[in-house]
Protein backbone atom coordinates (compact mmCIF):
# COMPACT_ATOMS: atom_id res chain seq x y z
CA UNK A 1 0.00 0.00 0.00
CA UNK A 2 -0.43 2.68 -1.43
CA UNK A 3 -1.60 2.36 -5.01
CA UNK A 4 -0.88 5.26 -7.37
CA UNK A 5 -2.56 5.73 -10.73
CA UNK A 6 -1.22 8.24 -13.26
CA UNK A 7 -3.59 9.24 -16.06
CA UNK A 8 -2.34 11.54 -18.82
CA UNK A 9 -2.48 12.40 -22.50
CA UNK A 10 1.15 13.48 -22.88
CA UNK A 11 4.02 12.07 -24.88
CA UNK A 12 6.21 11.29 -21.90
CA UNK A 13 8.34 8.62 -20.30
CA UNK A 14 5.64 7.36 -17.94
CA UNK A 15 7.95 4.83 -16.26
CA UNK A 16 10.42 7.55 -15.33
CA UNK A 17 7.66 9.79 -13.99
CA UNK A 18 6.17 6.92 -11.96
CA UNK A 19 9.58 6.27 -10.40
CA UNK A 20 9.85 9.96 -9.46
CA UNK A 21 6.39 9.87 -7.90
CA UNK A 22 7.33 6.68 -6.03
CA UNK A 23 10.49 8.38 -4.70
CA UNK A 24 8.33 11.28 -3.53
CA UNK A 25 6.14 8.87 -1.56
CA UNK A 26 9.19 7.14 -0.09
CA UNK A 27 10.68 10.51 0.92
CA UNK A 28 7.44 11.33 2.78
CA UNK A 29 8.44 8.75 5.38
CA UNK A 30 5.02 7.08 5.29
CA UNK A 31 5.81 4.16 2.96
CA UNK A 32 8.52 1.64 2.17
CA UNK A 33 9.52 1.19 -1.46
CA UNK A 34 8.16 -2.36 -1.72
CA UNK A 35 4.69 -1.25 -0.63
CA UNK A 36 4.13 1.28 -3.45
CA UNK A 37 2.31 0.01 -6.53
CA UNK A 38 2.06 2.50 -9.37
CA UNK A 39 0.79 2.36 -12.91
CA UNK A 40 0.14 4.77 -15.79
CA UNK A 41 -2.61 5.01 -18.37
CA UNK A 42 -2.48 7.20 -21.45
CA UNK A 43 -5.74 8.70 -22.68
CA UNK A 44 -5.94 8.97 -26.46
CA UNK A 45 -8.82 11.44 -26.49
CA UNK A 46 -9.17 14.29 -24.00
CA UNK A 47 -11.48 17.30 -23.84
CA UNK A 48 -11.45 19.71 -20.94
CA UNK A 49 -14.70 21.63 -21.02
CA UNK A 50 -15.18 22.64 -24.64
CA UNK A 51 -11.45 22.73 -25.37
CA UNK A 52 -9.63 19.81 -26.94
CA UNK A 53 -6.27 21.63 -26.86
CA UNK A 54 -5.51 21.37 -23.15
CA UNK A 55 -3.35 18.53 -21.85
CA UNK A 56 -3.87 16.85 -18.50
CA UNK A 57 -2.13 14.78 -15.89
CA UNK A 58 -4.06 13.34 -12.97
CA UNK A 59 -2.70 11.25 -10.11
CA UNK A 60 -4.96 9.26 -7.83
CA UNK A 61 -3.36 8.01 -4.64
CA UNK A 62 -5.24 5.16 -2.97
CA UNK A 63 -4.48 4.81 0.74
CA UNK A 64 -5.72 2.47 3.42
CA UNK A 65 -8.10 4.25 5.78
CA UNK A 66 -6.78 5.82 8.95
CA UNK A 67 -4.62 8.72 7.77
CA UNK A 68 -5.59 12.22 8.80
CA UNK A 69 -6.77 14.86 6.36
CA UNK A 70 -3.54 16.78 7.01
CA UNK A 71 -1.42 13.73 6.14
CA UNK A 72 -3.38 13.14 2.93
CA UNK A 73 -3.20 16.83 2.03
CA UNK A 74 0.58 16.82 2.54
CA UNK A 75 0.95 13.76 0.29
CA UNK A 76 -1.13 15.28 -2.51
CA UNK A 77 0.86 18.53 -2.26
CA UNK A 78 4.16 16.63 -2.49
CA UNK A 79 2.98 14.68 -5.54
CA UNK A 80 1.69 17.84 -7.25
CA UNK A 81 5.04 19.52 -6.59
CA UNK A 82 6.81 16.58 -8.26
CA UNK A 83 4.51 16.82 -11.28
CA UNK A 84 5.00 20.58 -11.49
CA UNK A 85 8.79 20.34 -11.29
CA UNK A 86 8.85 17.66 -13.97
CA UNK A 87 6.23 18.98 -16.42
CA UNK A 88 5.56 22.70 -15.95
CA UNK A 89 8.35 23.97 -18.20
CA UNK A 90 7.33 22.05 -21.29
CA UNK A 91 6.59 24.20 -24.30
CA UNK A 92 3.34 24.17 -26.20
CA UNK A 93 -0.19 23.53 -25.02
CA UNK A 94 -1.73 24.35 -21.67
CA UNK A 95 -1.48 21.62 -19.03
CA UNK A 96 -3.75 20.90 -16.07
CA UNK A 97 -2.17 18.83 -13.28
CA UNK A 98 -4.29 17.41 -10.47
CA UNK A 99 -3.81 14.99 -7.57
CA UNK A 100 -6.43 13.26 -5.45
CA UNK A 101 -6.05 10.99 -2.41
CA UNK A 102 -8.70 8.34 -1.86
CA UNK A 103 -9.23 6.12 1.14
CA UNK A 104 -9.79 2.40 0.86
CA UNK A 105 -11.50 0.73 3.78
CA UNK A 106 -8.76 -1.10 5.68
CA UNK A 107 -11.11 -3.88 6.84
CA UNK A 108 -12.05 -4.68 3.23
CA UNK A 109 -8.58 -4.59 1.63
CA UNK A 110 -7.16 -8.01 0.78
CA UNK A 111 -3.68 -8.89 -0.48
CA UNK A 112 -1.84 -12.06 -1.47
CA UNK A 113 1.79 -12.42 -2.60
CA UNK A 114 3.08 -15.46 -4.49
CA UNK A 115 6.33 -16.40 -6.15
CA UNK A 116 9.85 -15.15 -5.36
CA UNK A 117 8.66 -12.08 -3.41
CA UNK A 118 6.64 -14.16 -0.96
Amino acid sequence: MPHLTLEHNLDLDARSLLLELNRTLIASGHFSADDIKSRAYRADVVCIGEDADIDFVHVTLFLLSGRSTDERRALTAMLLDTLTQRLANRAGRALQMTVDAREMERALYAKAVTGPLA
